[in-house]
């Protein structure tokens, strides 16, 4: 028993060397930990996306909306009153008429009557006339006659006058003689004013025949008035108006839209034609007249057209590119609207009807929805860039982000002639084939390390955006003139 408690503390001792020796190697390496070594820590570069600014021709563009309407309407109406007899079959809603097709007849047996009363005054008139001529002739030769009567009077009485101072006559043959030429003195003085009378009496009645010609004139007209004919080729949008009616004069009868050219009012914000206009212009200023910034000479100076385009799911038709027509710039409309705030611009397309093809292409009918698209001829020496990438600063200049040679972030000032649709125009500030960048980076870190990734979606939209857009032969034709 004895041995066996020896031999357990011999062990023991055994044991503590080691356990010694651990803690004190433990205890010496806490105290005296190894200096860690210091590495330098890596610049983080951010990715943004970035497009090439692009120099190329760009071809100016504004987009307005606005509804088709004829450019003339013709409200139909009668110049005299009456009933009518006939209506074309073509005088319906929706109908067309030719330029001159009789649409209306109205009983013309009042004109007819009328004419014929004043006819007849004229002819009685006219022999009324030829009576006081010949009346006239008479009594011009009746005065003759007695103005012989009176010298013959006259020389009877002064023979009577000598007899009695030769106490050879009588007082009383002498009155007798005296009374006679005077008689005859009268009826010469009668007979010159009847003779007088006569031209006033020949003014008068010509008078009358001239208002019975007017007269006559006015039935005349109005004979010609009882057809109603088209003044132009058209449709028919409106009809008031059945056989046996009787209508008034100035009465609506109905409305023919003519066929031969449709306006559209389209509405553009004020600046985007400003830009339009600036851009338009901006080649030939120096040359131009004064007043070219208007837009309605735009056309005719810088080759500006115009396309109308009616909107997708609007024609009815499926598939296909949806129907457009060449328009010619006319005129800006007086004002700007007041709710919109956008401005007029009114174009004109030719024969909307005639390149109508049915099931295929439709026509332009009153009260489509166009788009509308303004073009100018290109201009160069600018650098194009996405719209998006402009920013403000708050001093109100126009900057933009570009990633520099060193790929570190660089701030731009720049100076924008003008930005439409999805491009921006720019004169100075930047260059050709520098990064533009178009991620919205909040904050941007001037200075900052980038990592540019091309963003081949925004160049394949800027590169779309800038492609010159195919002119009509026939604008082209127009614009050389």
């Amino acid at each position: 028993m004895a041995e066996k408690r020896s031999g357990a503390r011999r062990g023991a001792w055994l044991i503590l060397p080691p356990v010694l020796l651990g803690i004190g190697v433990l205890y010496f390496a806490r105290s005296n930990p190894p200096t860690p070594t210091r590495e330098p820590a890596a610049e983080y570069a951010q990715s943004v996306r970035v497009v090439k600014a692009v120099s190329a021709p760009f071809a100016p563009r504004a987009v307005g909306y606005g509804p088709a309407k004829p450019a003339r309407s013709w409200i139909v109406s009668s110049d005299v009153a009456g009933r009518v007899v006939f209506v074309s079959d073509n005088f319906v809603r929706g109908g067309v008429v030719r330029a001159g097709e009789t649409l209306l007849k109205i009983d013309d047996a009042d004109y007819r009557l009328a004419a014929d009363r004043a006819r007849a005054d004229i002819v009685s008139i006219d022999a009324q006339i030829d009576e006081l001529k010949l009346n006239r002739d008479n009594l011009k030769a009746a005065l003759a006659v007695q103005k012989q009567s009176l010298k013959v009077a006259e020389r009877e009485l002064k023979r009577q006058k000598d007899l009695q101072a030769r106490s050879a006559g009588t007082a009383v043959s002498v009155d007798q003689k005296e009374r006679d030429a005077l008689a005859r003195k009268a009826a010469v003085l009668d007979l010159e004013n009847q003779i007088k009378l006569v031209p006033a009496k020949i003014r008068a009645l010509e008078s009358s025949k001239a208002v019975k010609k007017a007269q006559l004139g006015q039935a005349e007209l109005d004979l010609k008035r009882v057809v109603i004919k088209a003044p132009f080729a058209g449709r028919v949008a409106e009809t008031a108006v059945a056989i046996s009616q009787f209508v008034t004069v100035g009465g609506k009868l109905g409305v023919v839209d003519g066929v031969e050219a449709a306006e559209i009012n389209a509405q553009f914000p004020v600046a985007s034609l400003r830009d339009f206009g600036r851009l338009a212009s901006r080649r030939k200023l120096a040359e131009a007249a004064p007043g070219v910034g208007r837009i309605d000479r735009l056309g005719e100076q810088f080759g500006v057209w115009a396309k109308a385009t009616l909107e997708a799911g609007v024609s009815g038709l499926s598939g296909g590119a949806a129907p457009s027509w060449q328009a010619t710039v006319l005129r800006i409309s007086e004002e700007v609207d007041e709710k919109t705030r956008a401005v007029g611009v009114i174009v004109s397309v030719p024969n909307p009807y005639k390149t109508a093809r049915p099931g295929k292409r439709p026509a332009l009918i009153k009260g489509a929805f166009l788009k509308v698209e303004l073009f100018g001829a290109p201009v160069d020496g600018l650098v194009l860039a996405p719209r998006a990438s402009l920013r403000v600063n708050a001093v109100g200049d126009v900057e933009i982000l570009v990633v520099g040679a060193d790929e570190r972030l660089e701030r731009r000032k720049v100076v924008l002639v003008a930005s439409m649709d999805d491009v921006a125009a720019i004169g100075a500030g930047i260059k050709a084939g520098e990064r533009i960048v178009v991620t919205d980076l909040a904050p941007a870190i001037v200075g900052q390390k980038m990592r540019a990734v091309l963003d081949a979606a925004a160049t394949a939209r800027l590169a779309a955006a800038i492609k010159p857009p195919v002119r009509p032969a026939a604008a082209k034709k127009s614009a050389d003139k």
